[in-house]
C-alpha cells in the first residue's frame, strides 16, 4: 500500500482544529469527527442504515473494535488512534472510497465513529445490534 495514501486522506488529523484550548477537547473538522456526524445521521434514520450493519458478523466486529477503544477517554486520543489505524485500510481500485462509503462498509470505521459519539455523550455503550434496535 502507498504510505502517502493515508496521510493524504487525513490532513486535518495531523493538525486538527480544536473547539477549545483545553487538552482533549473535541477535534473539529477531523476525518473522524466528520464520520461521526455521518454515523449520527444514518442512525437517526433507521431505514437508512446499510443492510450489512445488521449482519451478526458485522456487529461482532464493531463490538470487538469498540471494546478495544473503550479505554480511550478523549477525542484527541481517539483521533490519534484513528489516524494510526487508518493506514491499515486497503484501497479498492484507484479512487479512494468516499468517507460515507468507507463508513458503510467498514466495521472499524463504524466503531471509531461510534466511540467519538460516546465520548460526546451522544450515544450509549450497548452492543451494536442492540443500538440499532434489533433484538
Amino acid at each position: 500500500m502507498d504510505p502517502t495514501y493515508g496521510a493524504a486522506m487525513l490532513p486535518s488529523v495531523t493538525q486538527p482544529a480544536r473547539s477549545s484550548d483545553a487538552p482533549g477537547g473535541p477535534v473539529l473538522g477531523s476525518a473522524l469527527s466528520i464520520k461521526a456526524e455521518m454515523l449520527s445521521q444514518l442512525l437517526a434514520r433507521p431505514g437508512s442504515v446499510p443492510a450489512r450493519w445488521l449482519a451478526p458478523g458485522f456487529g461482532r466486529q464493531v463490538d470487538l473494535v469498540r471494546a478495544h477503544l473503550r479505554p480511550i477517554r478523549s477525542h484527541e486520543s481517539l483521533d490519534h488512534s484513528y489516524a494510526r489505524e487508518h493506514f491499515h485500510i486497503d484501497r479498492i481500485g484507484t479512487v479512494p472510497p468516499s468517507p460515507e462509503g468507507l463508513l458503510r462498509r467498514s466495521a472499524t470505521e463504524v466503531a471509531y465513529a461510534h466511540r467519538w459519539l460516546e465520548l460526546s455523550g451522544r450515544r450509549d455503550e450497548g452492543s451494536w445490534i442492540t443500538l440499532l434496535g434489533e433484538p
